[in-house]
């Protein structure tokens, strides 16, 4: 696997978007989710989304970070594909998401979550996120999180030819 930042308007970034719109909504059920024409701010020079690629190339999650305050950023829209989740996926997405925001410059990153996605807590906990005071007024929220970023210096990466490795093309 592969995570490297794209275009938040290119095609394979408004598809995954669309999935996981689509997941949201059948999870939440009552809730319709903001559609992928309000990621805007997860593009340059405030923000940067993450495509993470499957070994064949093929685009299997997706996530971004977006400015909130000088020097703090919001992580917004991660998604794996189901197919491809218990495999490391979601960690190595949200390592290069975290990499990529220190790398703009952001040294802390908040995200918040809704109470059904069990998994995604569990995530961002093993991943050293911290629960915290809710930081805005997303109804939908029942845990937010927060990460300092200023120890993270580049995108995770593997020696291994076959295990998981993130890439930036800036």
């Amino acid at each position: 696997m592969r995570a490297a930042l794209e275009p938040v308007a290119g095609e394979t970034a408004q598809a995954l978007l669309a999935a996981y719109v689509a997941e949201i909504e059948r999870t939440l059920e009552r809730h319709r989710a903001s559609s992928p024409e309000d990621v805007r701010e997860l593009a340059p020079p405030g923000g940067g989304f993450v495509i993470l690629r499957d070994e064949d190339g093929r685009a299997i999650g997706c996530g971004g970070f977006r400015r909130l305050e000088a020097g703090v950023c919001e992580v917004k829209r991660m998604y794996v594909a189901p197919e491809a989740r218990g495999r490391g996926a979601g960690r190595l997405l949200l390592a290069t998401i975290e990499a990529e925001a220190a790398a703009a410059g952001y040294r802390l990153a908040r995200l918040d979550t809704a109470a059904p996605l069990l998994a995604a807590r569990r995530l961002y906990a093993a991943a050293g996120w911290r629960e915290t005071e809710p930081y805005n007024g997303n109804p939908l929220a029942a845990h937010w999180f927060a990460k300092e970023l200023q120890s993270i210096t580049s995108a995770p990466s593997s020696s291994s030819g076959n295990a998981p490795q993130a890439t930036s093309h800036r």
